[in-house]
């Protein structure tokens, strides 16, 4: 009985090991997104490369306005990607890190949110 007990318990346990997701592997690095955004583009594939690069920029922009930067009451000007780029360019032991939590750092420091409010 004892045995039983314990296969039901250890049997879930160990399945789950088994099928345990592999980590979250990020799909740009922040050395990529400098490199891609600083692209000449008329080499190659480079006017694509800058595009995505922009698009990348943009899609965690919009996912985060409010939460981790506030443009409240501040032009955002058109050419924020490259302002972005600038700021993770900056962050040279970081490169090799995810570049959403590099542009995330870089809109926080351009656009800071107030304590206390997203505003």
């Amino acid at each position: 009985m004892k045995l039983l007990a314990l296969a039901l318990v250890a049997i879930p346990a160990l399945s789950a090991l088994a099928f345990a997701a592999p980590p979250y592997r990020f799909h740009m690095t922040g050395a990529q997104l400098v490199r891609d955004m600083l692209a000449e583009p008329g080499e190659g594939l480079n006017a694509f490369r800058r595009e995505r690069a922009m698009g990348y920029i943009d899609g965690v922009a919009d996912a985060s306005v409010g939460l981790h930067w506030c443009p409240i009451g501040k032009p955002v000007p058109h050419e924020l990607p490259y302002l972005v780029v600038e700021e993770v360019e900056k962050m040279k032991d970081k490169l090799a890190d995810d570049a959403s939590a590099l542009v995330l750092s870089a809109l926080g420091k351009l656009y800071p949110c107030r304590p206390g409010g997203a505003s």
